[in-house]
């Protein structure tokens, strides 16, 4: 019978693959959320109607992502091309945010751009970031609309309720001619 060269040395070798493959899996961990204080309220409210987005923004896409198995697919991937199961995580994470902002409702972007993915020992850090970013998108659009409202000598509620308008008609034509 012939003899495989290497054979115990390649088993022993898997082993230990397996073993730090298993105990890194059960330390990792990736959250992926949104940082603005309303977002619960906007994720949870399925009486409300959005000109752009929906409720459950982020429950739908994780729950059909994990379902399809693409999260597990993404994270297997990563691990086969030498990447740790932490960072596996993370790609399937912001592959889960990608399609949260997707469905996330927008009105003046802050919750949109609050998205955030991190690895769970640097969540502090990430969500104070993304809050920061958010924050200051808030400001920016809050600031040009200040700018149309001086511009036109209209008020700011004014110059607001121009843009739903707008957003509303846009979104009326899209589902026309879909």
């Amino acid at each position: 019978m012939p003899k495989i060269e290497g054979l115990t040395r390649l088993m022993s070798k898997l082993k230990n693959l397996s073993k730090t493959v298993g105990e890194e899996a059960s330390k990792a961990s990736v959250t992926t959320g949104f940082t603005q204080n309303y977002a619960v309220y906007v994720h949870e409210n399925l009486e409300s109607k959005h000109d752009v987005g929906q409720a459950k923004f982020l429950e739908q896409p994780s729950r059909q992502l994990n379902n399809s198995g693409e999260l597990g697919r993404i994270v297997g991937t990563a691990v086969k091309r030498g990447a740790s199961v932490e960072q596996g995580l993370l790609l399937a994470g912001l592959r889960i945010q990608g399609e949260a902002q997707l469905l996330t409702p927008v009105d003046t972007g802050a919750l949109k751009a609050s998205a955030f993915t991190s690895i769970t020992k640097d969540e502090e850090q990430a969500a104070g970031e993304a809050l920061s970013r958010s924050q200051e998108i808030k400001r920016s659009k809050q600031a040009s609309r200040q700018k149309k409202a001086d511009k036109a000598g209209i008020s700011l509620s004014k110059v607001i309720m121009r843009e739903h308008m707008a957003r509303a008609k846009r979104a009326a034509k899209d589902k026309g001619n879909k």
